[in-house]
């Protein structure tokens, strides 16, 4: 459902800040939805930066496609 959260929204990084509106103490955003390091991991840094302006922290990131040894290390 995750994979769906994200894609129901026009891109990635406004997908990731409604997750986070919705869920500030308990944000672990998905991103490999789309490409991971291209795009996934700098809208969740984004993200938790806005988090962290506003009193919050990012809980972490999720990954559940590709290589996922490669991607956790890259």
């Amino acid at each position: 459902h995750a994979h769906s959260w994200i894609m129901a929204f026009p891109d990635e990084l406004t997908a990731f800040r409604a997750y986070a509106e919705c869920f500030p103490d308990s944000c672990i955003l998905l991103v490999d939805t789309y490409d991971t390091l291209e795009s996934g991991i700098p809208n969740a840094i984004t993200v938790a930066e806005e988090l962290r302006d506003k009193g919050h922290e990012i809980v972490g990131v999720r990954l559940d496609s590709g290589d996922l040894a490669y991607l956790s290390k890259e």
